[in-house]
């Protein structure tokens, strides 16, 4: 879920109450840079979020449009803009050399 700048997300999202269950992890992500993952091995629709020390979030959406939806809000989340958006989403840390 995003709300702002703010992304909090989970193991699981309840589609028939749509509410997500049991919090992953959260973070911010002012200062990060979005970037879609053209190819991966073992999901579809993925994108990265790199925050500013150098860590990745690879992100999967269900869907093209869905993968869209989660870029543009949350480039308007880096950028300060305010805003909500619950959807389903794959999430998975990956680790960077510095």
């Amino acid at each position: 879920m995003l709300d702002g700048s703010h992304l909090t997300y989970f193991e699981e999202f309840d589609p028939v109450q749509n509410k997500p269950k049991k919090q992953k992890g959260s973070l911010s992500v002012r200062g990060a840079k979005i970037e879609q993952v053209v190819k991966h091995h073992t999901r579809e629709y993925c994108f990265g979020i790199t925050r500013e020390n150098g860590s990745l979030l690879m992100v999967s959406a269900e869907t093209k449009d869905d993968r869209m939806l989660w870029m543009e809000a949350l480039d308007k989340g880096i950028s300060g803009v305010s805003g909500r958006l619950a959807r389903s989403l794959g999430v998975s840390e990956v680790s960077l050399p510095h």
